[in-house]
């Protein structure tokens, strides 16, 4: 369905990663979204979900979610 090799299919999923990624409301939402697709992210998602995650409230998360979040997108970054 598009994923992987590169291509129009892999830049139509990434672009659908990054509307999924914007539209998350809630910090709980975008850990969730990272947990299950970081593997699968371009640079662009990358930068998105940082962006989320540095503006989301922490409130209410469980020690550790957010910071095991940012470190599976540290090493899709590097």
């Amino acid at each position: 369905a598009g994923r992987g090799g590169g291509g129009q299919g892999a830049a139509r999923y990434n672009i659908q990663l990054n509307q999924q990624i914007a539209a998350c409301e809630s910090t709980r939402e975008v850990c969730s979204l990272i947990e299950e697709h970081a593997a699968e992210f371009n640079h662009v998602n990358v930068a998105t979900a940082f962006r989320k995650l540095l503006q989301a409230p922490r409130a209410g998360m469980p020690r550790g979610v957010v910071e095991h979040s940012m470190e599976a997108l540290e090493q899709r970054a590097l």
